[in-house]
């Protein structure tokens, strides 16, 4: 009898073999499942906030008082940013059998895709985007539509795509498609925005741009979090999502509605105040999916059927 390791494949000979809920696995995957089913606040996020003050910082310097140039280009590259440090930070999170690059890029730009084919459409069509302009209940009404849609296109880029997929094999898998999706509503969102904005100080679009994707970022760990639990435990996975699902939708517009609050300062944005709310509460988030999810994983764990045995 053949026993290879359930990850890489490598046939494993005696006194090679390491199980895990009942898997075979290699040493080295062996050290990475049992890492993957480990909670460390190293993945809390803290880094990445780091890096995207540090972005904001050098915006600030390379542009100083000027206004944006209004640029697409420039404007589609400020808005890329954010979201690249934070889909790496996803995308790392699955130490065990990191997902195909390709399929989680073709994920976010499917989430792209649905946002800026129905999503925003669908808020110009119900006036959403002049609710924030006059400010109180209507910006917030805004803001919870907006995340609903935007949510509802990650949650169908996801479903629709990978989720009965074998790449979908373990609980983290969902929260890196999901975050994927949504930043790829993100992105089309902060286009958008900075394309509409005419003058727009460059540390003020940039804070803009960095709020928004970490909201989007916090929502959508929520959501991938449901989505395995979906994945995973039958009927009662159903409930976890509609669950998560309600949840992602608050925290989304709660982030940025302290965003926008914190910062406002009577007719003057104060973008540092702003972002060091978002950063917190999406940090917290990500920190409380992550212990979540890490417990989650080593129940999967426990609980599968013995594979990757083969006779020769």
């Amino acid at each position: 009898m053949t026993i290879r390791c359930c990850v890489c494949g490598l046939e494993l000979g005696e006194g090679q073999v390491h199980t895990l809920g009942g898997r075979p696995f290699c040493a080295t995957h062996h050290a990475k499942a049992l890492r993957a089913t480990e909670a460390s606040w190293s993945r809390a996020g803290l880094v990445e906030a780091a890096r995207v003050a540090a972005f904001l910082a050098l915006v600030a310097a390379i542009f100083g008082e000027s206004p944006l140039p209004g640029d697409a280009l420039a404007d589609f590259a400020l808005a890329l940013v954010p979201a690249a440090i934070w889909g790496v930070f996803v995308y790392r999170q699955d130490r065990l059998e990191p997902e195909p690059p390709g399929h989680v890029l073709g994920v976010a730009a499917l989430g792209a895709l649905l946002a800026h084919a129905i999503t925003e459409p669908l808020m110009d069509f119900l006036g959403a985007h002049e609710w924030r302009a006059l400010g109180g209940p209507g910006a917030t009404l805004a803001a919870l539509v907006q995340a609903t849609l935007q949510l509802t296109a990650a949650y169908v880029a996801v479903r629709t795509t990978v989720f009965r997929s074998e790449e979908l094999d373990e609980p983290v898998d969902a929260i890196v498609y999901a975050t994927a999706a949504a930043l790829g509503a993100a992105t089309v969102a902060n286009v958008r925005f900075l394309l509409g904005e005419q003058g727009l100080l460059p540390l003020a679009g940039a804070t803009f741009v960095a709020n928004t994707v970490l909201a989007h970022v916090a929502a959508a760990v929520v959501l991938g979090y449901g989505l395995g639990r979906a994945r995973f435990d039958g009927a009662p996975g159903g409930r976890w999502l509609t669950a998560c699902f309600a949840v992602a939708v608050v925290v989304q517009t709660v982030a940025g509605e302290l965003a926008l609050r914190a910062g406002t300062r009577e007719a003057s944005f104060a973008p540092w105040t702003a972002f060091a709310v978002t950063a917190s509460l999406g940090v917290a988030v990500l920190a409380g999916t992550h212990f979540l999810a890490a417990r989650h994983a080593r129940r999967v764990l426990d609980h599968l059927e013995p594979v990757g045995v083969a006779r020769g």
